[in-house]
Order: structure tokens, then C-alpha cells, then sequence
């Protein structure tokens, strides 16, 4: 086979140059074992380019899943202004922004101390811990790490990601020793060429020290030749980490070239068009090479799924430093893998992970309130309690037969499901440690928003659908007329209250079901880096206005008909009607309504005032209503003993009574 012309280059820099030239004007095939910039993907910018290193924009995916999988939201990436650098950096911030990272700032610096002073000072300022640096110039490079350290940058509670354009003797460059101990512990990750125990490259270092020059020689042009002794260097033979980590790369360059070469033209000269019917289809070649399994994608890039991604831990041996290995990446699984019996560590040689940023979101959690809250449904607890005891004990005597035992005992339950919303209330996102309360599905404090409107609505229908019925049934038996025999049994006014609260549930299982409360946590300010300072978290949904307006006008509409009948019952004696305390507890829960909903409008954006005024409006209508109708009874019980069982009053004893005025009248049990 005739000789044909290719092209291996390494700076991603010097390859988009020559592409221009050689690949769209001459054709020729150009393929590459080190420039890995993502930018070079470009078919129609890049008609024949071609790689064998897996390019930044993968090993950039793999960094982010890492970031992603401790929980990171905050990073930065300092890079070198070149081509590499900026690529490098469009690739962490597109693939972190993608799996949900808030902020990934930027800051380049070129080759003089002054833009890389300028570059760490705006950097300092975002209060950032985790930073990835894609080296520059090598000599800018040590003096990032140094003035990175003069400034707090580096040591304990930082972690600092280089790239392969980071070298371990740029560390061993730094003056100060407290600077290169700030920097031990650097993680570095890159896509490895040789994977030790693979049996192409084991095979290849054995067969190294029997090869012979002159063997290679007579087909390599003049300006190529190797010396003499090449294959004896050690500083250049197969443990050394050049030929393992470049030179693996280099050989799978050429032994692909040759390999598109053959499946083209078996035999005879290769024709210009070779270099098309490559790249109309360069998936066809898959062969085993020094970096493994190689297979490329449509556009030449190195299929992403056969490539070594590793990551080292920087270690300090004296004032040398080393780069060990600790971690590779699983394409399979999409996730890091400890190797066996590795130790992570992280700058200044810290075991302990770095939290992302020192920069603390006001949340406006109410973490401080939610004791009071708690203290209010232990003390609303005690005071039903109390009073279902209570009823329980004296449920013989006249003055609990006369407001019927099964009545109370429903307000009471209606009391502890009323209560019991004040602990949902106090759910929200503190332990949201991925955000997901920013999209509305953070499922513990969307259950709270949910529970508290249907505990609060159940409870308000079992406390208020009795006195109701009841003061309907008394100014219906009072306002007769007629003389007529009126008979009311408490079975019909179990149907009443059964039917306010069944047609309350069917309108929020209709909300429930049409538009769901969420919690979502709601952005008030941000600073100059784009990150959240200041948030609240709220209960909402799109059709939420709506409904709650419905609930509310229905219970100030039946609140208002409430009081109008104790209103037109106000005559009528309180040992039937409870009227006189009852119309008390009402007004009193329509004041507090009328005053706390807006007041809890305005203090909407304040989750702190907002939720305690909710509490407060549970707690003092709970407390009232139990209050106003357990207390007069009590009272009438322990100060006036002998008079309400003993006989003198007679009216407690009875269920008939006959009045002056009335007919006789049936008050049934």
C-alpha cells in the first residue's frame, strides 16, 4: 500500500488552525490523541476531525455528577483564557446547570499575575468553596495555587478539581510550603489512556524492552528517527505516566488511521477521498487499543461509554507532590466508584467533604416559633381532654342531658381535629437539601399544606355544623305557634350536621383533586452572583383563590346565619338554648376572622408572622368555642350543686316542658 497523508496534533488550539487549512480546504484526515476541547465537535467547522482522548465535554459531565452527588448547588470554575479553557468551562456550566446546580461562576485569568489576581479577588467574593481549575500557562498556574492560599482560597473546607492541563510539578513549584500543604488533597480528574491489567497494554509493556530501533526506522522519515537506545529510557518506558496516559492515546491515533486505511483500500494507493468516506461513517471501526476498547461517535468524537475516567487525590511526599488514584467512573451506572481500599481527602488533606459555600440562604424558617405552636396544641389538647373527661364523668346529670352528651362529645372531637392543624402547619423544607421545593414536589411540606386545610375545615364543621342545628332546633320548638305538639329528634340534627360537613369534604375533594396545594419556595432577592438570598415558602396552586374563597364565604355565611338565630333566639331561657355564651363564642370568632385574615394577607411573604397568625386564629376560635360552652356548664355545676340535680329545677330533669306561651314540646333524645 502506498503511503498516504495524515495529521496527529496535540493543543486543541493548533488543531482548530490547521483544520481550517488542511481538513476544509485539502481533505486530509486530521485525527488527535491529546486536544480535547468540545468545541472541535463542529462537523461543518471540523469536516475531518477526528480524536482518540475522550473530549473535556465528557470528562466535564462526569465532574458535575460527582458535584451533583454530594449535593453541590454552588461552584466555580478558574480557567486559563484559550481556546481549552474556555471550552472546558461551556461544558462544566452546561452540564451542571442540567442536573441542577444554581450557580457555576466563571473567572479566567491570562498570562500576567495581574489578571490572575483579579480573577481570585472576584472569586473570593462569591463565597464559594468548590472550585475547578482548568490550567493555563504552567507558570500561572503555580501562581493561582499560591495567591489562592494568600487569600483563603485553598486548605481545609475547600475543594479544589484540576484539570489534565494541571501538572504535579506546577505544585512542586510553589514557594511557600504551607500554600502546597493548602493544596494537597486537590482532586484531579481526567480521562486515563491505560487501564493496568488490560492484556493489550500489558502485552505492549512486556514486548517493550526486546524492541529495537532499527526495526521502526527505515519507515519513519528522517526528521523521526528514534535514537539509538530509545526503548532502554526508563524515563520514557511503559510505567511512566507520559507513554501511559498520552502515549496510549498517540499509538490508538495511528493504529486507527491505518486500520480506516485498510477497510477503505486493501491494497493499492489511498485516493483523496478516503478522508469523506471516513468521517461519512468513522462508527464503523471498533478495535481493542492501548486505552482500551476504541469506538468512535458520528462526528469522530471517541465514544464517551469506552473511555477512562479517574480521579486522583493529591498527595504530599516531603515537597513533592504525587497524584494517587482513588475513584473511577462508571459509564453504566452514571456514578463515581471507590477503589478498593481508598480514602477520599480533600484540600488541606481533610477527610471531611467540603460544604459548596459559606453563603447562607435566608430562608425565613420558623424555626423558633414552631415551640409556641407546639405549646398551643398541647394546651388546646389538655383543655379537650378536660372537657371530654368531664363530660363523661357528669354525662348522668340533667345539665349535660339537657345539650345531649353526643352533641358535646362532637365538639370536642371537632376541637382535637382543629388543633391537630396547627402541626401540619409547622412542615416546610428545612431538610430539603435538593431543592426540590423550588419546583413544588418536595413531598413532606406539600402533605402539610394539604393536611392542614382539610384538618382545619373537617374540625371548623364538627365544632360549628352542632351549635347550628341545635339553636335551629330551639328556635324552631320556641317560635311554635301554632300549639301544636313538635317533635325534633337529635337524628335529624345529626343529618344536618353530617350534611354541612359532607358538602365541605366534596368541595375539598374537588380542590384536592383539581388543583392541589403545593409548597413552593418563592425567590425574593438574589445577589450579584445569581444565588438566592432571601426566600419564603408558601402553599399555593393555580386554581387555589377560587376555592378557598368558596370555603371561607360558606363558613362566614353559616357563621353569620348562626348568630342571626341566636340573635332571634336571645329570650329564650340559656338552659335550653346555650344561646346567650354560644352567640358570644361566635361573635368572638368572627371578630378574630375579620381582623386575622387580613393580617395574614399582608404577612403573606413572611412565612414566620403568616404561619403563627394562622396557628393563632386555630387556637383562639378552638379555645373559645370549648370554653363558651363548657365553662357556664361546669360552673353551673360546682357552684350551684344541690340546685341542678337536686330538684329544684326541674327543667334539667325533664324532656317535656310547658310554657305559658307554647305548646307542649318534645325535645327528644
Amino acid at each position: 500500500m502506498k503511503s498516504f497523508e495524515y495529521i496527529c496534533l496535540a493543543s486543541s488550539g493548533v488543531s482548530k488552525i490547521l483544520q481550517v487549512v488542511a481538513g476544509a480546504v485539502y481533505g486530509l484526515p486530521q485525527i488527535t490523541y491529546w486536544s480535547t476541547a468540545a468545541s472541535l465537535d463542529d462537523v461543518s467547522a471540523y469536516p475531518t476531525f477526528m480524536r482518540t482522548i475522550p473530549t473535556d465535554d465528557a470528562v466535564s459531565f462526569s465532574i458535575c455528577r460527582y458535584w451533583n452527588g454530594l449535593g453541590y448547588r454552588y461552584v466555580n470554575v478558574l480557567y486559563g483564557d484559550n481556546d481549552y479553557g474556555a471550552a472546558f468551562k461551556d461544558s462544566i456550566q452546561k452540564h451542571c446547570r442540567a442536573m441542577g446546580l444554581a450557580q457555576v461562576g466563571a473567572f479566567s485569568f491570562g498570562n500576567d499575575k495581574a489578571s490572575v489576581d483579579l480573577a481570585l479577588l472576584k472569586m473570593q467574593e462569591s463565597k464559594i468553596n468548590i472550585v475547578m481549575l482548568v490550567g493555563g500557562d504552567s507558570a500561572m498556574n503555580t501562581y493561582v495555587m499560591e495567591q489562592g492560599y494568600a487569600l483563603g482560597l485553598t486548605g481545609a473546607g475547600k475543594m479544589w478539581v484540576l484539570s489534565d492541563a494541571v501538572a504535579s510539578s506546577e505544585m512542586d513549584a510553589i514557594e511557600n510550603q504551607d500554600a502546597r500543604v493548602a493544596m494537597a488533597g486537590s482532586l484531579r480528574v481526567i480521562a486515563a489512556g491505560v487501564t493496568d491489567g488490560e492484556k493489550k497494554w500489558m502485552d505492549f509493556r512486556d514486548a517493550w524492552p526486546t524492541l529495537d530501533e532499527s526495526t521502526f526506522n527505515p519507515y519513519l522519515p528522517s526528521w523521526s528517527q528514534l535514537e539509538s537506545g530509545f526503548f532502554a529510557n526508563t524515563a520514557l518506558g511503559p510505567d511512566s505516566d507520559i507513554v501511559k496516559d498520552v502515549g496510549s492515546f498517540q499509538f490508538d491515533a495511528v493504529a486507527a488511521l491505518g486500520l480506516f486505511s485498510c477497510m477503505y483500500q486493501p491494497q493499492g494507493q489511498v485516493n483523496k477521498s478516503w478522508s469523506s468516506w471516513i468521517m461519512s461513517d468513522p462508527t464503523i471501526l471498533n478495535f481493542d487499543g492501548l486505552s482500551g476498547p476504541v469506538s468512535f461517535a458520528e462526528n469522530g468524537n471517541r465514544d464517551s461509554r469506552t473511555a477512562n475516567y479517574r480521579m486522583f487525590v493529591t498527595e504530599l511526599n516531603g515537597t513533592t507532590a504525587s497524584f494517587n488514584l482513588k475513584q473511577t467512573f462508571n459509564p453504566d451506572l452514571d456514578a463515581w466508584e471507590l477503589t478498593e481500599g481508598a480514602e477520599m481527602r480533600y484540600n488541606g488533606n481533610i477527610l471531611a467533604v467540603p460544604k459548596d459555600t459559606n453563603f447562607e440562604e435566608d430562608l425565613n424558617s420558623a424555626q423558633d416559633t414552631k415551640t409556641i405552636l407546639y405549646l398551643m396544641v398541647v394546651f388546646l389538647m389538655g383543655e379537650l381532654t378536660f372537657c371530654l373527661c368531664w363530660t363523661f364523668v357528669f354525662r348522668k346529670t340533667a345539665i349535660v342531658r339537657s345539650s345531649q352528651t353526643k352533641f358535646l362529645v362532637m365538639f370536642v372531637v371537632g376541637g382535637y381535629i382543629s388543633a391537630m392543624s396547627i402541626i401540619p402547619m409547622t412542615f416546610d423544607d428545612v431538610d430539603d437539601v435538593q431543592g426540590l421545593s423550588r419546583n413544588g414536589t418536595y413531598e413532606h411540606a406539600n402533605t402539610g399544606c394539604t393536611l392542614t386545610l382539610w384538618l382545619y375545615t373537617t374540625g371548623f364543621a364538627l365544632m360549628y355544623a352542632p351549635l347550628f342545628a341545635k339553636m335551629w332546633r330551639v328556635h324552631k320548638l320556641f317560635s311554635n305557634k301554632s300549639l301544636k305538639r313538635v317533635n325534633i329528634p337529635n337524628g335529624k340534627l345529626l343529618v344536618i350536621v353530617m350534611g354541612i360537613a359532607g358538602i365541605q369534604a366534596v368541595v375539598m375533594l374537588i380542590f384536592q383533586m383539581d388543583s392541589p396545594l403545593n409548597y413552593l419556595r418563592i425567590t425574593l432577592n438574589t445577589d450579584n452572583y445569581g444565588r438566592i438570598t432571601e426566600s419564603y415558602g408558601t402553599c399555593t396552586s393555580e386554581g387555589q383563590a377560587s376555592y378557598l374563597k368558596l370555603i371561607f364565604s360558606a363558613q362566614l355565611i353559616f357563621l353569620l346565619g348562626r348568630n342571626y338565630l341566636g340573635y332571634v333566639s336571645r329570650n329564650i331561657n340559656t338552659s335550653f338554648s346555650e344561646g346567650k355564651y354560644v352567640t358570644i363564642a361566635l361573635v368572638a370568632t368572627l371578630q378574630v376572622l375579620a381582623i386575622g385574615i387580613p393580617v395574614m394577607i399582608m404577612v403573606a411573604e413572611d412565612p414566620v408572622s403568616s404561619m403563627f397568625i394562622r396557628s393563632a386564629i386555630v387556637f383562639i376560635n378552638t379555645f373559645s368555642v370549648q370554653a363558651f360552652i363548657f365553662g357556664p356548664k361546669i360552673t353551673a355545676l360546682t357552684l350551684h350543686w344541690k340546685d341542678s340535680v337536686g330538684g329544684k329545677a326541674s327543667a334539667l330533669n325533664s324532656n317535656s316542658v310547658a310554657s305559658a306561651s307554647v305548646a307542649p314540646i318534645t325535645m327528644a333524645n
